[in-house]
């Protein structure tokens, strides 16, 4: 119950009423509000002993569902293995029939009306399982001697996810520069391997292979969107973003909850900074900012501090989850875990 601790959770309360209070029509903000912060509370208020010992159980058990995960992902795309049945995904977004309507396999679920070959374990996307995947590693600090580290890379590897790829190869920039291990040495290698790489998907098959069409040529320029690849937002999103600047009330708030929602059942939908803004506004995103903000003007040292707000804001950039338990437990556990790494190592708290 720290000064830090206490300020972030109010800040955080008072970002999660916003964002619930406009969102929701029907009188249920006390139940929704509190049933998000309740749990939540928890996360934040762990000392930081424990904080650590947690993070340390959620990489060796994420690391250890990715196993089956994977072997079933596997046996599915081969020999074929029946479904345990189809999972309806209740989500208060209006989402595309595909993405709601799930095979069930236990350790994995399957896209029932898209073929895909990405692999999204037991997570809705494959861009979320790529998206955590990342930032576990990078809250873990890239640990390649440990086991669950390669099985988690090897899960982010299967998704094909292009954000998830960008926030792996950035935490693990950030990880060695912050532990002053980013050297010549290492960083070429690692440079030739991107090259060849990528010299390897553009060519083999004349490009015709799974890594050049999701993932190489989504980076390749386009005049509207920057890359190719850069499709966190569809049909008439952007437009009505850029109709924002031209309207100050507009751009402090945003769009009415009941117009969001009905251009979503037109296909104009996404996710992401842009997304959130056109839905919540300016003052809407300096509000959910506020949590990451406060913890930041208390974090020392400083270095870290920064490397993992900049990290929250690459992340925000493809998917705008503020307030995921996940996020909040790799950024404020992982924090942790790299600024007390040795004075939990004189406590013999292994890693």
């Amino acid at each position: 119950m720290n000064q830090k601790n206490i300020f972030a959770f109010l800040f955080l309360f008072i970002s999660v009423v916003f964002l619930k209070w406009s969102n929701i029509t029907e009188k249920r903000i006390i139940g929704e509000v509190m049933g998000y912060l309740l749990p939540v509370s928890l996360i934040i208020f762990l000392n930081d002993k424990d904080r650590v010992k947690c993070l340390k159980y959620i990489v060796k058990w994420f690391a250890i569902l990715m196993v089956p995960a994977i072997i079933t992902y596997i046996l599915c795309q081969t020999v074929g293995l029946p479904s345990l049945g189809t999972i309806q995904v209740n989500n208060n977004d209006i989402q595309a029939d595909w993405y709601l309507l799930k095979e069930n396999y236990f350790f994995c679920t399957m896209y029932t009306l898209k073929e895909t070959a990405r692999f999204n374990g037991p997570f809705n996307e494959p861009g979320h399982l790529g998206m955590m995947s990342a930032f576990l590693l990078f809250a873990d600090g890239f640990k390649f001697y440990k086991k669950s580290t390669w099985i988690i890379l090897l899960a982010l590897f299967m998704t094909l996810s292009l954000s998830g790829y960008v926030l792996a190869f950035a935490g693990f920039l950030f990880s060695k520069y912050y532990n002053g291990k980013i050297k010549m040495k290492i960083m070429i290698p690692f440079l030739i391997f991107i090259v060849v790489g990528y010299l390897f998907s553009v060519y083999y098959n004349d490009g015709e292979n799974i890594i050049n069409e999701k993932i190489i040529s989504r980076l390749e320029y386009d005049e509207e969107r920057g890359i190719v690849g850069n499709n966190r937002v569809q049909e008439d999103v952007h437009l009505y973003f850029l109709s924002m600047l031209s309207d100050s009330y507009l751009l402090m708030f945003g769009y009415d909850y009941e117009k969001v929602h009905q251009w979503a059942y037109e296909g104009s939908r996404g996710t992401g900074m842009e997304m959130f803004i056109v839905r919540f506004g300016i003052v809407g995103f300096i509000l959910s900012l506020s949590f990451y903000l406060v913890c930041f003007l208390y974090d020392r040292p400083k270095k870290a501090a920064a490397l993992f707000l900049t990290f929250v804001f690459l992340t925000l950039l493809q998917r705008s989850y503020w307030y995921w338990a996940s996020w909040l437990i790799c950024y404020l556990y992982g924090f942790t875990l790299w600024t007390k790494k040795k004075q939990y190592r004189n406590n013999n708290l292994k890693e």
